[in-house]
């Protein structure tokens, strides 16, 4: 039974999985061919980093900030259709 605990520790300590970004650190971006674009990455100060997330859309000059400061930024669904007829993120 104590074997069984550990292992079972062992196994759930391993399933943690990386974020897109994590307190600044990674960066993603995609533009759709519809035109959005989607932005993940280092909220800045000026020309430096921070060790916070942001993320954004944008399209046709018009920007969406989605998060901002936040301590991890991490994108689940892209382009996919959720039955609305248009792709999500």
């Amino acid at each position: 039974m104590v074997g069984f605990i550990f292992v079972s520790f062992g196994l759930c300590f391993g399933l943690t999985r990386n974020v897109v970004c994590d307190d600044g650190d990674g960066r993603f971006e995609t533009t759709f061919v519809s035109g959005v674009r989607v932005t993940v990455g280092a909220t800045k100060s000026g020309p430096l980093a921070k060790r916070s997330c942001s993320a954004a859309l944008a399209w046709n000059g018009q920007e969406l900030r989605v998060a901002e400061e936040a301590s991890k930024v991490d994108v689940d669904v892209l382009g996919a259709d959720l039955g609305f007829g248009v792709p999500v993120v």
